[in-house]
């Protein structure tokens, strides 16, 4: 039951950044026709998606996929002519394989900016190059983000979390 609520609510949260992520990504609006705007949007955003679809943790990335694939269909409802690839990359929730999932999307796929979950793999991506757009999710740990510009947390802290449990 408890695990439902977290891996719904991780859906949800996923959702709604992923949704303004991708909203904020977009052109700037313009008094151009309906049937011209389709020739205004023309680049295409590439995000990659380093959640653990192998091991123990396998259901929270499978969740997760779920989660980015109702933003995207949402999404294209909202601009149709939108461009923009997701691509999954497994990370066992291992740092190791999470950084050659993370070195293939970069080097390879080119992604501009990548979705990562779990503490352990986050903070290993983090140290391995702290200038990435990094957006990270059901992580723990306090400081993750601290001085790394382009990482973004939408989950709560251990501290946040244990204070707030305290305080109830």
């Amino acid at each position: 039951m408890y695990r439902n609520r977290i891996i719904t609510s991780f859906v949800l949260v996923s959702i709604l950044i992923f949704s303004g992520i991708l909203g904020c990504s977009q052109e700037p609006e313009t008094n151009v026709p309906p049937q011209e705007a389709s020739a205004t949007i023309q680049s295409l955003l590439k995000v990659g998606a380093i959640f653990p679809f192998t091991g123990g943790l396998a259901f929270v990335g499978e969740s997760c996929r779920h989660g980015v694939e109702l933003a995207l269909k949402n999404h294209k409802k909202r601009f149709p002519d939108a461009k923009i690839d997701v691509i999954y990359e497994d990370s066992a929730n291992d740092p190791k394989t999470g950084i050659a999932a993370y070195r293939k999307l970069r080097d390879i796929e080119n992604t501009q900016a990548n979705f990562s979950i779990m503490s352990s793999v986050s903070g290993a991506l983090l140290a391995q190059d702290p200038n990435q757009i990094l957006l990270v999710s059901i992580v723990s740990h306090s400081n993750i983000t601290e001085g790394r510009p382009h990482a973004f947390r939408y989950f709560l802290s251990s501290d946040k979390e244990t204070s707030t449990m305290a305080n109830y």
